[in-house]
């Protein structure tokens, strides 16, 4: 068995940074698109776009760098910012699922 707990992050009680949008940085990093991004995670791209922009916007910063569509295609990559806050909050999920783990392994062993 084991324990799992639920985070994100807020700014003056709004959600700026959770597992869900560090999926979505990911794969739109791995994908170089938002849009097939979106798709793996099945979701829209309306819906992913939608969320990346009022993240941005709360935070007053950008996530990713995006290239808008020509002869070869548009496409996404994360930000010198974006790349920073996607490995600051693994690292920060990490410690808590370590401390969950610890502590459900305290309670339950």
């Amino acid at each position: 068995m084991r324990a799992f707990c639920k985070v994100w992050i807020e700014k003056d009680g709004e959600r700026v940074f959770s597992d869900g949008l560090a999926d979505l940085l990911e794969r739109v990093d791995q994908c170089g698109s938002i849009n097939k991004a979106a798709a793996e995670m099945s979701m829209s791209y309306r819906q992913a776009w939608g969320m990346i922009r009022r993240v941005e916007e709360r935070m007053n910063t950008r996530l990713l760098v995006r290239r808008v569509g020509g002869p070869s295609g548009g496409g996404a990559s994360l930000s010198d910012d974006g790349a920073a806050w996607l490995s600051k909050y693994r690292r920060f999920r990490k410690q808590l699922d370590d401390l969950v783990d610890a502590a459900f392994g305290r309670e339950f062993s």
